[in-house]
């Protein structure tokens, strides 16, 4: 630990003294330092996301306080929210549960493809997560597999760095900035455009519910700039190509959430969810523990040390 280092903590843990007892750090990333804490009363572990001085600028600080904003509005199962959040010594916090759980990714690397019925019941509760989400006015425009976590047989929409609200008019980035993962993003947020609504989150995690279905995206390049270019002009080969036991009506759900122009995609979440879910008992749609957790400090470094 070097001696800035060790002063930021020293000054977080003064700074919230008697509120909380802050612990080492977990996960960082190139816009936040992520703390095991506790609160002085409870013994419920949480996780502190900081948003470190040097790192403070206008913009930054903007960011984090739009995403403080928008998380802390949104009360859903689905949804990994905020427990609290502040401003104490000039620095920037908030605080959420620490939870121990897989996220999508992880379940695909270490058991392989999940089985339909479990596939469904993850898009039942993120879809359920979304629509809620979108009802509030909120796009997460990030969704991929690590942004996805299942936990005692719930999944868990996470990570709203780049979350949206769909009547903002301010840019964070610049004009007409792609902003997301390039194997997840819409058409509308590869081209930059001004009005982005809940159908490109549609168009995000169908791109996930398809990994979860094949084992790989819709669409795969040797570049960058091919993936973008793929993403916008080639049309997706059903899943079930892929894979032969993909019923024929999630093949069409998943299809029509890809198409390229938003009016040709599902109007909501509800939507996909119930062409996803045609002829399904929902009594089938149960996650079991078959998904064994990860540990929660890889789970916070894979969640926050990316960006």
């Amino acid at each position: 630990m070097s001696a800035a280092e060790s002063d930021l903590e020293r000054r977080l843990r003064a700074a919230l003294a008697g509120r909380f007892d802050v612990g080492t750090e977990v996960a960082r990333g190139s816009m936040a330092r992520v703390y095991r804490a506790t609160r002085a009363d409870d013994p419920t572990p949480l996780a502190l996301k900081l948003l470190p001085p040097e790192l403070a600028s206008a913009g930054n600080a903007e960011r984090f306080l739009r995403e403080i904003e928008i998380i802390a509005g949104l009360r859903h199962p689905s949804i990994l929210s905020i427990v609290e959040s502040g401003e104490d010594d000039g620095l920037l916090w908030y605080a959420m549960p620490f939870v121990a759980g897989s996220t999508v990714r992880e379940m695909l690397q270490r058991e392989g493809l999940p089985s339909l019925d479990d596939t469904l019941a993850i898009a039942r509760q993120v879809l359920e997560g979304l629509g809620y989400a979108h009802q509030q006015g909120v796009v997460h425009r990030d969704l991929k597999p690590e942004n996805v976590m299942v936990t005692g047989g719930t999944a868990l929409v996470m990570d709203f760095g780049l979350a949206r609200t769909m009547a903002s008019t301010i840019r964070l980035t610049g004009a007409g900035m792609p902003l997301g993962t390039p194997a997840y993003m819409s058409p509308e947020q590869i081209t930059g455009a001004d009005q982005v609504d809940g159908r490109s989150d549609l168009y995000g995690f169908a791109c996930v519910l398809y990994e979860m279905l094949t084992g790989r995206p819709p669409f795969v390049a040797s570049g960058v700039v091919a993936l973008l270019r793929a993403h916008l002009q080639e049309p997706p080969v059903p899943p079930s190509q892929h894979r032969a036991k993909v019923p024929a009506n999630v093949d069409r759900a998943i299809e029509r959430a890809l198409a390229k122009t938003p009016d040709d995609r599902p109007a909501t979440a509800e939507a996909m969810l119930a062409e996803l879910l045609e002829g399904v008992d929902p009594a089938r749609l149960e996650l079991g523990a078959g998904s064994r957790p990860s540990r929660p400090l890889e789970m916070l470094k894979r969640i926050f040390g990316k960006r």
